[in-house]
């Protein structure tokens, strides 16, 4: 961590906000699904990069998959289905090196650590095609392309297509990333649609980590909204997709789907466990309560 990163987070983590939570998480240990719960905290801050850098201290921050997957084993009264958080999830928006624009989606560390974050902070977010402020960090050309080469800050990085995505989950994997066409994306639906029909959509497949994963999500939403509607506004028809870019993602309460960040200087939630402080369930229940 850079000395000058570094002297900012000290003096803004004396605001964070950490809190415990008891979670139950699905994991993938020896060659097998299992449950296991405990304690997990949550790191929250006005600067994104602040609660991030908190949590990747702590432990394993979780991706959007794990968080749909630990919110799913909760009661619709816990706290974490109420309160907005933000996962380890990017979508990096770019060009191949054939020209062709697409959407990557990295669960896990990817291109916006702490450092870069802050850095595309300092030397201006995003705008519209239109000129308004979107606020993703900026990113440069061959970033995005070391990224499609499976390579990062952190280390290399399995690589997906859609396609192969969509015939084979890689669920041994906590972080991986799926490439597709984001031309795909410019399909305007209307802000409500039936459950079944954003389950088939691509890129909440992708944000989920599958369509099993998404589903079971949205039976969840269902199950709890008591109707088989939900609003969904897919951003992609404002993106300029001539300028490389990345956001994190979140999920918003119990009648919201997944957004961006809404700034990629704004506060941030993120919720990180310590696996050696997690145990496995032994009787596998879990019992959702209907309000």
């Amino acid at each position: 961590m850079g000395e000058w990163f570094k002297k900012i987070c000290t003096n803004a983590m004396k605001m964070a906000v950490i809190e415990g939570h008891q979670l139950s998480w699905i994991v993938w240990e020896l060659d097998r699904y299992t449950i296991k719960q405990g304690l997990t905290k949550s790191f929250y801050d006005q600067h994104n990069y602040v609660a991030l850098e908190l949590a990747q201290q702590h432990g394993l921050v979780l991706t959007l998959p794990e968080l749909l997957q630990a919110r799913s084993l909760l009661p619709f009264d816990d706290l974490l289905w109420r309160i907005p958080i933000t996962a380890q999830t990017e979508e990096i928006i770019g060009k191949t090196k054939q020209g062709n624009p697409v959407a990557i989606v990295v669960h896990g560390s990817g291109l916006l650590t702490p450092e870069r974050i802050i850095q595309g902070v300092e030397e201006g977010l995003t705008r519209t095609i239109l000129g308004k402020e979107q606020y993703a960090v900026r990113l440069q050309e061959k970033e995005v392309q070391s990224l499609l080469d499976g390579n990062t800050f952190w280390n290399d990085i399995e690589v997906y297509t859609y396609s192969e995505f969509s015939r084979a989950v890689p669920n041994h994997l906590r972080r991986y990333a799926i490439v597709r066409d984001l031309e795909l994306q410019k399909i305007i639906f209307p802000e409500k649609q039936s459950f079944r029909t954003w389950s088939a959509l691509s890129s909440l497949q992708c944000y989920a980590g599958g369509e099993e994963n998404l589903c079971l999500y949205l039976e969840m939403l269902e199950l709890y909204c008591k109707h088989n509607q939900v609003e969904y506004r897919p951003p992609y028809n404002y993106i300029d997709a001539d300028i490389p870019q990345g956001r994190l993602l979140q999920v918003h309460g119990l009648v919201d789907m997944f957004n961006h960040s809404m700034e990629m200087d704004g506060p941030a939630r993120f919720l990180a466990v310590k696996p050696e402080h997690l145990q496995e369930k032994i009787d596998k229940e879990i019992l959702i309560e209907v309000p």
